[in-house]
């Protein structure tokens, strides 16, 4: 079967390990670092792409079969914090406007 919903926790953890993996792989003597930012960059671009509501500063899961957002705020939409996060983005802009009720 295929995935119907695209995960903010999920996704945001990968792309920290992919980080993560390049580091170690850099410490290990074993270069692959542009490899692994590269998985990094790409979960990170969707994210924003298809999960990131500029206008609610919050992430939401992407159901894939509606091709929208679930348009339901918690906790976990603040999880791509988590990840080395664009500069775009203020960390106190998105955790203010991800608060507020709805």
């Amino acid at each position: 079967g295929s995935f119907v919903v695209v995960d903010a926790l999920f996704n945001s953890i990968f792309a920290q390990a992919a980080l993560d993996m390049g580091e170690l792989s850099t410490l290990l003597g074993k270069d692959h670092l542009s490899q692994w930012q590269y998985y990094h960059d790409e979960v990170m671009s969707n994210l924003i792409k298809y999960l990131y509501s500029p206008s609610e500063h919050i992430f939401y899961n992407y159901d894939v079969q509606q091709n929208v957002r679930v348009p339901v705020k918690t906790g976990l939409g603040l999880t791509p914090l988590y990840t080395s996060f664009p500069a775009m983005f203020t960390y106190h802009d998105i955790v203010k406007y991800s608060l507020q009720g709805p």
